[in-house]
């Protein structure tokens, strides 16, 4: 309830000017300004945007860090960031990769895909593929949903039964990757409001070639199509994922599956082995 009226308050333009002017004033390296119906936050070479203005610019950019919680970025890596809500995750990765990677954003919400596209276009981001789309089991198929008030934006779900209407087709991961012939994928991050529960059927080739994952399950909302914390778990064990260890208590982020494909640094390890020893036996009978 207190949180629905801050969001509610954070919603009026008159709060949000005093706002951007007391924030700009208690951090002065950062840059506040309305653009269009967003208020972008510009601190040295980094810009972030919000539909209101935010007081602590290090906090809101860091949320990426409970996704990546067990996984380090390296250059050349391929990763899919489904549900990429502000962008703070594709800011981060997408420099954490360099410009042999890779990252492919899908977003839903077509009020957060125009602010990925100015996150994108901002800080310059060559590497990022944006995609309007919903998640799913099935490809180009168009799902009517509805659209929360932007104060409540976290809430929008597919499942979404009231508020504005829009229309918007459907997009599997398994189509991505033969599109863009994707031999393997580093890493993918899910924060998608139940949608998750998408993996279980036509995303098998994902799966498949995916080494590490970090799924935000919603299982703390306590409602039927939110819960999919223990059948994630399930797929992902099915489909050879070690699924590590989540000591949080907090109330969010305990309902985090992070996972880690087994076996891949024994076979990265094995196989280095067998190309020193076949570059020896290689000189061997050259010689």
């Amino acid at each position: 309830m207190i949180l629905s009226l801050k969001y509610f308050l954070l919603n009026i333009d008159f709060i949000k000017k005093i706002l951007a002017k007391i924030y700009t004033l208690i951090n002065k390296d950062v840059k506040i300004f309305k653009k269009d119906i967003y208020w972008v936050h510009k601190k040295k070479n980094k810009y972030l945007l919000n539909f209101h203005p935010i007081l602590n610019f290090e906090k809101f950019e860091k949320i990426y860090k409970f996704f990546i919680k067990k996984y380090k970025p390296k250059n050349g890596h391929i990763i899919f960031d489904v549900g990429s809500g502000l962008g703070q995750e594709i800011l981060y990765l997408s420099k954490a990769v360099g410009k042999k990677g890779k990252i492919f954003s899908i977003e839903s919400d077509p009020r957060l895909f125009k602010v990925l596209k100015q996150v994108v276009y901002l800080n310059k981001l060559k590497n990022v593929y944006l995609i309007n789309a919903f998640f799913h089991k099935k490809n180009g198929v168009t799902i009517k949903s509805n659209l929360l008030p932007l104060y409540d934006w976290m809430s929008n779900s597919i499942n979404r039964s009231s508020g504005l209407s829009f229309k918007l087709k459907t997009i599997t991961i398994d189509n991505i990757i033969k599109k863009y012939n994707l031999k393997k994928i580093n890493f993918a991050k899910f924060n998608i409001e139940g949608s998750e529960i998408n993996l279980i059927s036509g995303n098998n080739l994902f799966l498949k070639k995916c080494e590490n994952i970090c799924i935000s399950c919603h299982d703390f909302l306590n409602k039927g199509n939110y819960n999919t914390f223990k059948k994630i778990k399930y797929l992902l064990i099915k489909k050879k994922f070690k699924i590590l260890k989540n000591s949080s208590n907090d109330k969010i982020i305990k309902y985090f599956v992070y996972g880690k494909k087994k076996g891949i640094k024994i076979i990265i390890e094995l196989s280095t082995l067998y190309l020193k020893n076949l570059n020896l036996i290689m000189r061997f009978l050259i010689n």
